[in-house]
């Protein structure tokens, strides 16, 4: 389907629609099925949902980040727990002995905790917006090359190639 751009409706029929939209993503349409009703594209579907998830939730929102930043944490120091505790390697429930008698460690345990340990570190980051793209204005000073130094550099390219044309004929 083809979206034509119309005119801006006003607030109140911006509103209406907005709420039609909420009400049938949850009867669990599909963004692109509820732009087909709407007559919008799917991506307009999902920058109402944004907009009004951000003013209708936005206290909630931190309430709830904040609960999860804690979870997080004590998922956190859980996972410290199981990777600095020794655990013995078992193969069909029995320990396996090294040649001197003593259980190996289980190795691949350290290594999935290691793997639980980074994507927690992620989850955090992503949560605190450490992860965002971040806006960064660049100024360039640096001052203008004086005249008489372009000058000079033209002069020398020119000596330069009068110097190798000299040379080639040789």
């Amino acid at each position: 389907m083809t979206f034509i751009p119309q005119s801006m409706p006003n607030p109140a029929e911006q509103a209406e629609k907005r709420e039609k939209a909420w009400e049938l993503k949850l009867r669990g349409l599909s963004d692109a099925a509820i732009g087909e009703i709407m007559g919008v594209s799917r991506q307009t579907i999902a920058n109402w949902r944004k907009k009004d998830l951000n003013e209708r939730l936005g206290v909630p929102a931190a309430e709830w980040r904040e609960r999860q930043l804690v979870q997080l944490e004590r998922m956190y120091v859980q996972l410290a727990d199981v990777l600095e505790t020794s655990h013995p390697l078992v193969s069909h429930g029995k320990v396996i002995l090294s040649e001197d008698g003593k259980p190996l460690e289980d190795l691949e345990l350290k290594l999935k905790t290691q793997d639980r340990i980074l994507r927690n570190i992620e989850r955090t980051a992503k949560l605190l917006g450490l992860d965002a793209p971040v806006k960064a204005e660049i100024e360039d000073k640096t001052p203008p090359v004086p005249a008489e130094l372009i000058e000079l550099l033209e002069k020398a390219r020119a000596e330069v190639s009068a110097t190798e044309a000299r040379l080639a004929n040789d």
